[in-house]
């Protein structure tokens, strides 16, 4: 539920990302947004909380990759939220463990649980690493493309200000990672234990744990997208764009056999459902106004054309 709003704006990345406003909007929210939650998630005493609200920094790194409008930047946040996912899950799932044998969450309640629950340990310690994007997980991997491109983006004419702030932002999140690791289950067994905690059974570990080897498994598989030397400087992607969507329509060969094969489709009714799913309805129309404004050029050619 919480990348919801992420799944609109992976939606409608195809269709307004590469003009200034988009990246100007998006971005900027996605790095006010990581930064901000990493701060306020280095100081929470819950365990829930301190998870909850790193989950909110790292929808704003997401927010900020599909930000930059470039397709390297998709692909990075693609694998974020996969990434994500994996880590993110068995550590809440973790946290409900301590919970539920030490009947806490508090932070400064808690230690030197490493002794007493050794499987939950270890569970903890490399979900919370690839939080922290340390190698060879796959929260290193994101990160890593994460910082490549913020360090190659430029925001109100300052070519360092989106790396910086990033850079910071995930400084903090390697914070609240190791505080979540060292401050529960290093140092000496915490006393005033609501209840003597251990290790739960197979029901309760089995779930994180392949969380955890899946997080230290998962690499991309998408094809590479070769960087660009700036991101956004000119906005010359979206003006390539809009440039060979101007040719296609000032093409005028065969513009009246397209629109009689469209006509022809449209008449067949609704396809069958393919994986692009609610999109193929859109596709048809935007095919169909294409190839009209192409007919429509023939037409206008042909009236201001001289006689023969």
């Amino acid at each position: 539920m919480v990348k919801a709003g992420i799944f609109l704006l992976a939606r409608l990345w195809p269709v307004l990302s590469g003009t200034p406003e988009w990246f100007w909007i998006v971005t900027t929210t996605g790095l006010v947004t990581m930064c901000l939650g990493a701060v306020v998630a280095l100081f929470q005493d819950d365990l829930k909380g301190l998870l909850a609200y790193s989950t909110v920094s790292h929808l704003g790194l997401i927010t900020m990759l599909l930000g930059f409008g470039t397709e390297e930047t998709a692909v990075a946040a693609v694998f974020h939220i996969i990434a994500h996912a994996t880590f993110k899950a068995a550590l809440f799932m973790s946290a409900g463990i301590i919970d539920h044998e030490a009947h806490t969450r508090s932070i400064a309640r808690l230690g030197g649980l490493r002794t007493l629950m050794p499987l939950t340990f270890g569970i903890v310690l490399i979900a919370s690493l690839s939080m922290a994007g340390i190698p060879p997980f796959s929260g290193f991997i994101s990160k890593e493309l994460m910082l490549e491109n913020a360090s190659h983006a430029t925001l109100g004419g300052m070519p360092r200000l989106v790396g910086g702030v990033a850079t910071l932002a995930s400084l903090f999140s390697v914070a609240y990672s190791l505080r979540f690791v060292f401050h529960v289950f290093t140092g000496r067994v915490a006393s005033g234990y609501p209840a003597p905690a251990c290790d739960p059974g197979v029901g309760l570990w089995l779930a994180p744990a392949v969380l955890a080897v899946l997080t230290a498994l998962v690499r991309p598989t998408l094809r590479t997208v070769p960087r660009r030397e700036a991101i956004m400087g000119d906005f010359s992607w979206g003006s390539q764009r809009i440039e060979r969507s101007q040719a296609a329509l000032t093409d005028t060969d065969g513009a009246r056999t397209d629109v009689r094969i469209l006509a022809a489709r449209l008449r067949r009714g609704p396809q069958r459902r393919t994986r692009r799913g609610s999109t193929a309805p859109v596709r048809r129309a935007a095919a169909w106004a294409a190839a009209h404004w192409r007919c429509a050029g023939v037409r206008a050619e042909t009236r201001t054309a001289p006689p023969a």
